[in-house]
């Protein structure tokens, strides 16, 4: 709750999220924690400063979707990012490794729905996931 607070202050920075659609076929938790959990997405996503992009299944393997990353520019202008595995995450500001990681965000978003078609795929499956 407290890092969603950042996007009520006065400057609040821009976030960016490709969510891979099948996420959206995976009730972990239960249907009913899956679709609170999508009412949720699309309440942020109304937000001014958030974009929410899925990437289709019909995708494919977009290369840089087998695990999860974040690219941040800081307040000085540096770019630093985050990358998960299973085992760890690891943060670097490595100009090379923000490089590739912004490549590769560029390929996953260039695959991925238009934030209108996004919401309405997600809220299908509120739907689906209520019925």
């Amino acid at each position: 709750m407290r890092r969603i607070a950042i996007f009520a202050s006065p400057s609040p920075p821009t976030f960016l999220a490709l969510i891979d659609e099948g996420v959206l076929h995976r009730p972990i938790g239960g249907p009913n924690v899956l679709a609170g959990q999508l009412r949720y997405l699309l309440e942020l996503a109304q937000h001014p400063q958030i974009t929410v992009q899925l990437v289709p299944i019909a995708a494919g393997s977009v290369a840089g979707m087998m695990s999860a990353f974040a690219l941040a520019r800081l307040g000085d202008g540096s770019e630093v990012v985050s990358a998960d595995s299973v085992l760890s995450g690891h943060v670097t500001g490595d100009h090379e490794a923000v490089a590739r990681l912004k490549r590769r965000y560029d390929t996953i978003r260039a695959e991925a729905q238009p934030k209108k078609v996004t919401r309405q795929v997600i809220d299908d499956a509120v739907r689906k996931w209520t019925s």
